[in-house]
């Protein structure tokens, strides 16, 4: 799995952008 993020930098960016929004939705609901 590290080596497909590593092979797709927009993939990664995406997905801590992704991760950020859980967080943030997360923080909201709790």
């Amino acid at each position: 799995m590290a080596g497909t993020v590593r092979a797709q930098p927009t993939l990664t960016s995406r997905h801590r952008r992704i991760h950020a929004g859980i967080v943030r939705w997360l923080a909201c609901v709790t």
